[in-house]
């Protein structure tokens, strides 16, 4: 089926180089803990943590947390959202930022800041690269945002064409 690019390398680059930036100078002098939600996030948080790195920002730590919103192997039959893989840490008084590939629902998001924040952290901010507004069913608290779209996407890590280097809808 073809593809139509919606966001190209250069321009997912451009963007997450710019909210590193915005990060890097918010967390001046901080150290920071990245929270990436896998699977979909973990190439946005290569990008950001690379470029936060260039932006200045040195002091950084990556941790992974697991969510399933689906059926087993089903991208078209969600369920509510759990945690598969919890950390193995503690946030107690540190500086956390959520790193996640897209914010539709919100109920994925809602689940993970709910359970970080009870972990005590200092602050607790969301980057999320993609924001789909038009499909919140709960109010999520959104720090970053890379793009704005609505319907169906693929690429940059989301469900389909994982490995995909753009941001493409189907045509």
């Amino acid at each position: 089926m073809p593809v139509r690019q919606l966001y190209s390398p250069p321009q997912i680059q451009r963007s997450i180089n710019r909210l590193a930036k915005q990060i890097a100078a918010d967390y001046r002098g901080k150290p920071l803990i990245l929270i990436g939600i896998l699977r979909g996030g973990f190439i946005v948080l290569a990008d950001l943590v690379r470029a936060l790195w260039l932006a200045g920002h040195h002091d950084l730590d990556i941790d992974f947390i697991t969510t399933s919103s689906y059926l087993e192997s089903n991208i078209s039959a969600q369920v509510p959202p759990k945690i598969i893989v919890d950390l193995n840490r503690s946030l107690a008084g540190q500086h956390v930022l959520i790193v996640e590939d897209i914010c539709d629902t919100g109920l994925t998001l809602n689940l993970v800041q709910k359970q970080l924040r009870a972990a005590g952290p200092k602050s607790l901010k969301t980057f999320t690269f993609l924001d789909k507004p038009s499909r919140r069913q709960v109010p999520v608290k959104l720090d970053y945002i890379g793009f704005t779209v609505n319907g169906w996407i693929e690429g940059y890590g989301l469900d389909a064409d994982r490995a995909c280097p753009s941001v493409v809808v189907k045509t």
